[in-house]
Formats: structure tokens, C-alpha cells, sequence
């Protein structure tokens, strides 16, 4: 497309054609929170699903996978020097 014409194409996404429960293919963006089990809860309630369930990073955190309501795949991250 000309730039000229009013619109300019940066970059065009490989990730319309990504599958889910495949590969991710981009940037996953993970959050910290205080309660892994209390943001699970509300993730699932608002309709989002598990994509990788919970895990100890041993010593260190508890950590997951979601996808939204659109299918984009995000992390929680509750640091637990317990967690084992």
C-alpha cells in the first residue's frame, strides 16, 4: 500500500492462522498477583479458560496460562519462596 495514499502496512501478523492448543507464536505477557488461586477463579468466571495449569517454579513462584475470550494466551505469576 502507498504511503502516500493515506495508509501504511508496518507489519503484517502471522497469528490470524495460529491454532488453539498450538504453538504461541508471538509474545506472552504474564502479571504478577498477590493470590494465584483467587485470579484463576475470576479468569475462569469471566469466561476465560486454562491453557497451562498451575505450576511451582520451585522456591520461587506458582505460575499459568490462560486464553481470554479471544483466544490470546496470558500468564499469572504469584512469587512463593514456598512453592514446591
Amino acid at each position: 500500500m502507498a504511503a502516500w495514499a493515506g495508509a501504511v502496512t508496518l507489519a503484517q501478523s502471522v497469528l490470524d492462522d495460529a491454532e488453539v492448543g498450538g504453538p504461541v507464536m508471538g509474545a506472552t505477557l504474564t502479571m504478577g498477583v498477590a493470590d494465584f488461586d483467587e485470579v484463576a477463579e475470576k479468569i475462569t468466571a469471566a469466561g476465560g479458560t486454562v491453557a497451562l495449569p498451575k505450576y511451582a517454579l520451585p522456591g520461587m513462584a506458582w505460575q499459568g496460562y490462560f486464553h481470554d475470550t479471544e483466544n490470546n494466551v496470558f500468564g499469572i505469576h504469584q512469587p512463593d519462596p514456598e512453592a514446591k
